[in-house]
């Protein structure tokens, strides 16, 4: 197995090569890996497999890690696995697409946790079968980094009801975050309340938002620290300033 993650990286080439590449290279396996041998070794490898090197990679994090989320979309041209036959593509393509998922820690950089969903899955019900499967192990408490992809209001209401500490980019058209916009004073370079960061450039504002959430079963949950992170780019905002008066000129003009 080694031998043949290392050889796409090495090589550039598919597998039908590998038996040609070890007569003139030094490799970790000493058996012959012509096609039909790989194909028998891939066949061999099972779920049990597949959880056993979870659960080991699961092992090295720690409990207080910061676990990034991320996901991409595949298309698939198969038809009898029950992923790809529920799966639908969202660009519209004539092919079902599976929704590929991997968790990497951002303390150790390597990826603890993969699985793969059908196409037309919600991302808050992919979030709550990771975060089971991660409690499962032992990481309840390891914090959940997101990307905007991830930015609804059912995952960010569904990790507060689990009491999960989580970072989560998200879009300004979303209520908590767009009243907090609101709130700040007029300006015209930055706004007063904004803090500068002399290592990005940005300015930045954290302030804490009261939510409420209403469960199915009528209990109210409130957000337990809830913070909005506000960044801002004075130098992208003239930028945009200037080209749209340029815009406005060039209109003018015509």
């Amino acid at each position: 197995m080694l031998t043949l993650a290392i050889f796409p990286s090495v090589t550039g080439d598919n597998y039908n090569r590998v038996e040609r590449w070890q007569r003139i290279a030094k490799t970790p396996s000493k058996r012959v890996l012509s096609p039909s041998a790989i194909t028998r070794l891939t066949r061999a490898i099972g779920e049990g497999h597949r959880m056993a090197l979870i659960r080991q990679r699961l092992s090295r994090v720690g409990k207080s890690d910061f676990l990034a989320l991320d996901s991409t979309t595949r298309s698939a041209y198969g038809s009898t696995l029950a992923n790809i036959r529920w799966g639908k593509n969202k660009e519209g393509v004539k092919l079902p697409n599976t929704v590929e998922v991997v968790v990497y820690s951002l303390d150790g950089h390597e990826p603890v946790y993969y699985n793969t969903f059908p196409g037309n899955i919600n991302d808050h019900r992919t979030v709550d079968i990771i975060r089971a499967d991660l409690e499962h192990a032992g990481l309840a408490h390891s914090v959940t980094v997101t990307d905007r992809g991830y930015e609804t209001i059912q995952t960010l209401e569904l990790l507060v009801i689990k009491g999960v500490a989580f970072i989560m980019a998200t879009k300004v058209g979303q209520r908590h975050v767009k009243d907090t916009i609101s709130s700040l004073a007029p300006f015209t370079t930055r706004p007063e309340e904004m803090r500068y960061d002399r290592l990005t450039g940005l300015y930045h504002l954290q302030r804490r938002v009261e939510y409420e959430i209403e469960t199915e079963r009528k209990k109210v949950v409130k957000a337990d620290r809830l913070m909005v992170n506000l960044y801002f780019d004075s130098l992208l905002r003239s930028e945009q300033s200037a080209s749209l008066d340029a815009d406005l000129y060039d209109m003018e003009e015509e």
